[in-house]
This record gives C-alpha cells, sequence and structure tokens, in this order.
C-alpha cells in the first residue's frame, strides 16, 4: 500500500461561510490488488490485539471467533488461491487501507475491524472500523464502501450519518470496552467523537473529489461532530 497525498484541507477554499473543522484527506493506492488481498489476510490473522485482554477466557473467546472471521474471508475471496475475487474483497480493501493509512500517517491507535470481534456482516450491524486519536482521547468511528469503478463517498457518508442516528457507535462501546481508553469511549457516550469515510475511488482529481464531497448534503450532516477524516481508496478494475 502507497499513501499517495495527505492533507489537512480547508473547507474555505470550497464552502461559503464554512464552519472550523478538521477535515483530514488521505488517498492510497493497495497497488497490486492480488497482493493486496494476501496482506489483508495477514493482518486479520494477527491476533496480537488479543494481549490487551487480562482474562484468559475473553481472550481466547475473541481469538475464536477471529479465527472463524479469517477462514470465511479467504473463502470468500478466492475461487482459488491465484484468482482473487476482487469485488467480494472490495469493501475489506477499503476497510484495511484505510485504518492502516491513518494509523500509518496521523499517529491513531488501531482497533481491530469489527467483524474480527464477533459480529456478522448480514444486516449491517454497524460501523466497519474504529481508531483512536490517542492524544485528544476521542475514537472516529469509520465506514467502508465500495462500488465497482466508482467513488464510493456517497454510500459511506449515508451510512455514517444514518448509523449514528439510530445510535450504533453507543451499541458497539461494550464492544470496544477492551480495546480503546476509558475517556475515548466516555467522550463517544457525550457525543465528542469524529467520522471516517472510507470509501474506493476512480481517477478522479482531488480537486474534483473533494468539490463533490463538500457539496454532499450526508457530509454537510457530518459536520457536527468533531472532525472528518476522507480516506480515498484508488481501485481500479477494468
Amino acid at each position: 500500500m502507497k499513501v499517495l497525498e495527505k492533507q489537512i484541507v480547508s473547507l474555505s477554499k470550497y464552502l461559503e461561510n464554512p464552519p472550523t473543522k478538521s477535515i483530514v484527506f488521505l488517498r492510497v493506492d493497495p497497488e497490486d490488488l492480488s497482493i493486496a488481498i494476501r496482506d489483508i489476510l495477514v493482518e486479520l490473522a494477527d491476533f496480537s490485539w488479543l494481549n490487551k485482554f487480562d482474562r484468559e477466557f475473553l481472550k481466547e473467546s475473541f481469538r475464536v471467533n477471529a479465527m472463524k472471521t479469517c477462514d470465511a474471508l479467504k473463502e470468500k475471496f478466492y475461487d482459488s488461491e491465484e484468482n482473487p475475487i476482487i469485488s467480494e474483497a472490495g469493501e475489506y480493501i477499503v476497510s484495511v487501507c484505510a485504518k492502516r493509512g491513518i494509523v500509518e500517517e496521523l499517529s491513531y491507535i488501531d482497533i481491530p475491524l469489527s467483524e474480527l470481534l464477533g459480529r456478522k456482516k448480514t444486516g449491517n450491524p454497524g460501523f466497519d472500523f474504529y481508531v483512536e486519536n490517542g492524544e485528544d482521547k476521542m475514537l472516529a468511528c469509520g465506514e467502508a464502501k465500495y462500488l465497482h469503478n466508482q467513488n464510493a463517498y456517497g454510500s459511506s457518508l449515508e451510512q455514517i450519518h444514518r448509523f449514528i442516528d439510530d445510535d450504533k457507535h453507543i451499541s458497539d462501546i461494550t464492544m470496544l470496552s477492551c480495546l480503546a481508553s476509558d475517556r475515548s469511549l466516555q467522550n463517544m457516550c457525550d457525543g465528542k467523537f469524529g467520522v471516517c469515510a472510507a470509501f474506493s475511488s476512480t481517477n478522479i482529481s482531488t480537486d474534483n473529489l473533494l468539490k463533490h464531497i463538500f457539496t454532499n448534503s450526508d457530509f454537510l450532516q457530518c459536520l457536527q461532530y468533531e472532525f472528518i477524516i476522507l480516506v480515498a481508496v484508488n481501485i481500479y478494475e477494468n
């Protein structure tokens, strides 16, 4: 994975009378998609995060759930070991690349993907991932969307807005209780948190991409949160 761009965006360039808000934009390239899928499975199989649990029965329960997820994803992503199914893996490519970019470029604290913690994907139960700003003690709720050869920011932003309206972030606090700081979790409960929209992107220029995003009605709704991280993941397919 390669980080192509990192910038703090001034909304005044795109909006009249914009609120003072931290908007961070990252653009990443997973490069070879076949290798990206293999890298994702390696990352998902890294269970070092289990060491954060101080009770063996919790550690074992999370380990069993995580292993089942990894096995299921491997079957889902490949017709065979040499034939990856990009459309099936697309959302995970976006999730993992976005989270990795935020952790490496912004020095956020990594938290395992929600599905590894035992959540099932059916029924859109909640956010795809979380990351923690250890300095400000705030979490970012991340939603990843993939659309074939499309800029999927609209789908990501709409789901973020809908999930927060449904208090999905609050219901996830029990799942996150051993993985994030108490202060960050309390802040989220008190309404102090950020959001991360991660999405597949075409080769559209960054300036045009941001112009479209900043006039999106769901993006404007997200301005009420403490900060916004946008991560465009370049996925070009034939």
